[in-house]
C-alpha cells in the first residue's frame, strides 16, 4: 500500500488553543525545542526500517512509510511538544547505548522553512532526531509509554502497534 493512499488528515475545529509546553530542557539543543514549539501540525508516520529502500518515493530518508497521518489536533500536538520538551525526558547518560536503529515510528515538524524528524524504536528504545543530515540519538525510555500511547491513537488498526500495546499492559 502506498503511503499516499493511506494519509489521514486529522484537525479541530478549535485552533486557538494555547499549548502548554515546557521548554526548560537541557538535553535538546535550543533550536530542536524551537522547531517543536513552534510547530502547529505533525506528520506521523509509520515505519518499516527492517530494510533500506533507496528507491522508493514513500520514504522517510532510508525507511519505508507504511502509513502517514497528519495531525493538528491542538491537544495532541501540544501534548507530544511537551513530552518531547520536557527537562526530564531524555536523562543524559554515561554510557552509549548499543543498539542497531530502526525506527518504527516518526514525527516530522515543520515550523516555515525548517524541517525535524522525530524517529523512535520500540526494540531498543532509542530515538534520534534529525535535521537535514545531522541527527543526535538519545535514550528514549522514559517517554516509551507516551510515544506508544500516541502511537495507538494515530494507526489504532496497526497490529505491530496493538502488540506492542498489549504487551506493555
Amino acid at each position: 500500500m502506498k503511503a499516499q493512499e493511506n494519509v489521514e488528515v486529522l484537525t479541530s475545529s478549535n485552533q486557538s488553543d494555547a499549548k502548554s509546553i515546557h521548554s526548560d530542557s537541557t538535553a535538546l539543543p535550543k533550536e530542536y525545542i524551537d522547531i517543536i514549539e513552534k510547530s502547529e501540525i505533525v506528520t506521523w508516520y509509520l515505519l518499516d526500517s527492517s530494510q533500506e529502500t533507496k528507491d522508493s518515493t514513500d520514504q522517510l530518508y532510508d525507511w519505508e512509510i507504511l502509513a502517514c497521518v497528519i495531525d493538528s489536533l491542538p491537544e495532541r500536538v501540544g501534548a507530544l511538544a511537551s513530552t518531547l520538551t520536557y527537562s526530564e525526558s531524555f536523562p543524559i547518560l554515561d554510557y552509549v547505548k548499543e543498539c542497531t536503529f530502526l525506527p518504527d515510528i516518526a514525527m516530522k515538524f515543520t515550523h516555515e522553512s525548517e524541517t525535524l524528524v522525530f524517529a523512535y524504536s520500540f526494540y531498543c528504545d532509542l530515538c534520534r532526531f534529525q535535521k537535514g543530515k545531522q541527527y543526535k540519538d538519545y535514550d528514549g525510555e522514559l517517554i516509551r509509554k507516551a510515544i506508544l500511547h500516541f502511537a495507538v491513537e494515530l494507526f489504532p488498526k496497526d497490529k505491530f502497534i496493538r502488540g506492542l500495546n498489549r504487551r506493555e499492559k
